[in-house]
């Protein structure tokens, strides 16, 4: 109970709507191991793993996840889940011998995303206990009669399976949190499990904790008897030596679902997504999504190639609609591309209590249009590229071509043909590619409007366009 306490105490809580994201914290004593694809991940020539290190403060290299043997070294991929790391396993060789002797209890969560082909298994890892004691977490593909993620095998005698237990979740080939607690049962004393992937389903109560002679904690397979090799990725391991309780689980299900855009029962997601859609148009990208429901949705947040694009504290047009169940549509342009190049786009939303939210949809844009429109290449031409977000509240970005450097204007009018404003009277611009101007309409009241944009380059050339926008309040 002391431990129970202690681990319950030094998590590292946010909150979420009542949520508690509970953020696994090295001053934890009963924090044991914690293996992250985003830290301490030594890599060779090849990118293969050699070290995966503790993050639990425990010990420091002696709780490392190792591999000498450089072909049974799984990958590293910088752009695996969420746009975050993740260690990639083959199948058929690749482990991480696992040196942490653990015995008694214990609670052990593992981020996944599984590539089992029907009819086979992979361990994603055995622990060992006391000398020879060992349990293993597995996802089965069709297997034994068994299909499912997060697979408990539980081994009651040498060179053979003992009690086998699962989730009774299908397989697919999703990512998934995986949790599972050991009550500390031994091999004359029955063990009892509880478990989950993604925060639903239970693991009945085993048989005996057992044994399987020479065998050794490692991850992605059981390598002594070179079976169950795990094919697929693996971002990150925790082990506690304690039963936590139930709200701790989920805590710390919440956070690793929340970091990696998994959709859990812990975690259940604001904004109910119908539909994200990208495409190239005239040397930009244009975003669009539709929402089928929000709850307390602030705004929402745009990723590209992992790295944060816009948000609704500066695009207005990503303002969420807050609590609601009417389908909304929103769009985004992106005008900072390189025509030729491919990219990833990925949502995400903030909520009213400020925590941010990742969702698992994402879409590729390969950028089609004229060269002139990189930001890494001088235009040869004026143009007037568009206003963006467009409808708009309550400002706008005007953005724009200029293949010398020029002066340039910017007038607003109204439906009656009357000038309202003039956010950029005479102001020398260099020469480039999406340049800018905001228009800002706080002072204006709803409806559409012309804007008009001039530039006068250092050559004499003279150029107009002209672009409707709605202000919609």
């Amino acid at each position: 109970m002391k431990a129970l306490a202690s681990a319950f105490a030094t998590l590292a809580l946010t909150s979420m709507g009542g949520l508690a994201l509970a953020q696994p914290n090295p001053a934890d004593p009963a924090l044991q191991l914690w293996l992250r694809a985003d830290a301490a991940v030594t890599t060779d020539g090849a990118n293969g793993v050699s070290v995966w290190g503790d993050q639990s403060g425990k010990g420091a290299a002696l709780r490392n996840a190792t591999q000498a043997t450089a072909s049974s070294r799984p990958l590293r991929v910088a752009n695996g889940l969420n746009g975050l790391p993740v260690l990639r396993f083959d199948g058929a060789n690749d482990y991480l011998t696992e040196p942490v002797p653990l015995s008694g209890p214990m609670s052990v969560f593992i981020v996944y995303q599984p590539d089992i082909a029907p009819g086979t298994s992979g361990s994603l890892a055995t622990l060992k206990g006391q000398t020879g004691l060992f349990s293993e977490w597995a996802v089965t593909n069709g297997i034994g009669g068994y299909t499912s993620n997060g697979f408990l095998h539980d081994y009651v005698n040498p060179g053979g399976d003992g009690a086998s237990v699962g989730l009774n979740q299908p397989y697919d080939a999703n990512p998934h949190v995986f949790s599972v607690t050991y009550n500390g049962g031994t091999n004359s004393n029955p063990a009892s499990y509880t478990g989950a992937r993604d925060g639903v389903g239970t693991v009945v109560p085993s048989g005996n904790f057992g044994r399987l002679p020479n065998d050794i904690g490692a991850i992605g397979g059981r390598p002594v008897q070179g079976i169950a090799f795990f094919t697929g990725d693996i971002a990150e391991f925790i082990v506690y030596n304690t039963v936590l309780d139930a709200a701790q689980r989920q805590g710390i299900g919440a956070y690793l679902a929340q970091k990696y855009a998994i959709a859990s029962a812990d975690t259940p997601l604001p904004v109910e997504l119908q539909s994200v859609i990208g495409q190239s148009r005239d040397g930009s990208v244009e975003l669009s999504w539709r929402t089928a429901t929000e709850r307390d949705n602030a705004g929402f947040t745009l990723l590209r190639d992992g790295q944060s694009l816009a948000s609704y504290r500066t695009a207005p047009g990503l303002i969420g609609g807050g609590t609601t169940t009417t389908t909304r549509l929103y769009r985004y342009t992106d005008q900072t591309v390189q025509v030729g190049r491919t990219y990833r786009y990925a949502l995400g939303s903030i909520d009213l209590t400020g925590m941010v939210h990742q969702y698992p949809q994402s879409v590729l844009v390969t950028v089609e249009g004229r060269a002139e429109t990189s930001p890494f290449a001088t235009p040869t031409e004026f143009r007037l590229v568009g206003a963006s977000p467009n409808p708009f509240n309550p400002s706008t970005s005007l953005r724009f071509d200029l293949p010398e450097a020029a002066t340039v204007s910017v007038q607003v009018y109204n439906g009656l043909g009357q000038l309202v404003a003039s956010p950029v009277q005479g102001i020398a611009y260099e020469a480039g590619a999406g340049s800018s101007a905001t228009v800002d309409g706080s002072a204006l009241a709803s409806g559409v409007y012309l804007v008009r944009f001039s530039a006068a380059g250092t050559s004499g050339r003279v150029y107009t366009a002209s672009r409707r926008v709605l202000l919609a309040r």
